[in-house]
């Protein structure tokens, strides 16, 4: 399907999200059994499937980079770690539906974590979003020609993907680095898989990207005349 602009339709037939907040300094100490931040953990995180099973200390040596608080929530659709120099938020499986819980959940974290260290929400914020779309009308061959050329004479490589630095409005903005990788999918024949990766310094709201980032991936791909289906299946 093409939209009226020119614009190519595509849907998200299947996506993952990597969101990692680094402290500015470390963490004076983890939100641990036993702890004021944990007993918050402990209270807003149960509506979130939070359960005694699905909590994990990992302190395999004595470095305290190597200590860690790890919880999993939403029936296992994500897995939280929190050690003393960052917390990670992973989805495997990045459904629309838990938008809204994952959001809460991470409000919850940081206002755990700011107990421990009014400064903890200052840092810089690593976002790795991978998904495979889907066109109706466009095979991804056509897309990838589309952008893509070789320059070499030797036949043995054949370009398969592309990347590009973006530049937020045609700015460079200091503290902030935006890449999106673009190749065909391997998962579904007719996809195209892409890789973007955002790194931004968080001015104390370490969520602002989460917060922004379904519309952030849709201006970005815009760019590339790919446009979401306003009736997905």
């Amino acid at each position: 399907m093409q939209g009226s602009e020119g614009l190519q339709i595509y849907q998200i037939e299947q996506a993952s999200l990597v969101y990692r907040w680094s402290f500015l300094r470390m963490l004076p100490a983890l939100p641990g059994p036993g702890s004021v931040p944990f007993g918050t953990l402990c209270k807003e995180l149960h509506p979130y499937g939070l359960l005694p099973s699905e909590i994990f200390i990992d302190a395999s040596s004595s470095r305290l980079s190597e200590v860690s608080l790890g919880m999993n929530l939403l029936n296992g659709r994500l897995a939280i770690r929190i050690t003393f120099a960052w917390v990670e938020f992973v989805i495997p499986n990045l459904l629309d539906e838990d938008e809204s819980a994952l959001l809460k959940v991470a409000e919850i974290v940081t206002s755990a974590l700011s107990e421990i260290d009014v400064d903890a929400p200052n840092g810089n914020v690593q976002v790795n979003y991978r998904a495979h779309l889907s066109m109706v009308e466009l095979q991804p061959e056509s897309f990838l020609d589309s952008y893509l050329r070789s320059d070499t004479d030797k036949p043995q490589l054949i370009p398969d993907g592309l990347a590009y630095k973006i530049n937020r409005n045609g700015n460079v903005v200091d503290g902030e680095d935006i890449r999106l990788v673009f190749t065909r999918s391997l998962t579904f024949p007719d996809g195209i898989y892409i890789d973007l990766s955002i790194v931004r310094q968080t001015e104390g709201d370490p969520l602002g990207v989460g917060r922004r980032l379904a519309a952030d991936i849709e201006t970005y791909l815009n760019l590339f005349d790919l446009r979401p289906d306003p009736n997905p299946r």
